[in-house]
């Protein structure tokens, strides 16, 4: 580490660059490239808050601010991934307006059973049977709803990382922000 402080090296791309164009964005003297720091933080599992440096632990300073929802509309990414959710939910809404169409007399039958005082042995077996049948129905079209949105907010997710914005923060900021993360602990 010391042999790289004095020849200016990136920590993260070993390329050798004069000072200038080399930063600390934290406390130890291992000085990285702002693009490189940019590509650490989005490419890793790190939450945008607190970001820490690897060597000595310590905030880094410099805020990563996810792009918001609306930035979809914007790039051609994310009007794609757009496209796909409406496209799979119109096509799941059409799966499950079939399949109650389709099984609408057992639908009607299982309704009409509840409503009669009296009901005979095997109706009420058959009522059972139409119950779970109903149940069934209901959490696999659920199910394929609840699949659709997940897979949009992940990739939705994926976009808005990918454009998220690195901005670095001054001294009396990153002072403040450390002081309020002591009186928490």
């Amino acid at each position: 580490i010391i042999a790289m402080v004095e020849q200016n090296v990136c920590r993260y791309c070993l390329d050798e660059e004069p000072k200038e164009k080399l930063m600390n964005p934290c406390r130890c003297t291992t000085p990285v490239h702002s693009d490189c720091l940019e590509k650490w933080i989005t490419l890793g599992e790190r939450s945008g808050r607190n970001l820490r440096c690897e060597v000595c632990q310590s905030l880094i300073r410099a805020k990563l601010d996810l792009a918001p929802l609306h930035t979809l509309l914007m790039f051609k990414g994310g009007r794609k991934i757009l496209v796909w959710m409406v496209l799979r939910l119109g096509y799941r809404a059409f799966i499950i307006r079939r399949l109650v169409h389709r099984f609408r007399p057992i639908l009607k039958k299982w309704s009409e059973k509840f409503a009669a005082k009296r009901v005979k042995f095997f109706d009420m077996l058959a009522c059972v049977r139409d119950s779970v049948f109903v149940g069934l129905f209901s959490w696999l079209c659920l199910q394929l709803v609840l699949r659709d949105l997940q897979w949009f907010w992940r990739s939705a997710s994926r976009f808005r990382k990918e454009h998220a914005v690195l901005t670095f923060i001054d001294e009396k900021t990153m002072n403040r922000i450390e002081e309020q993360e002591q009186e928490q602990e």
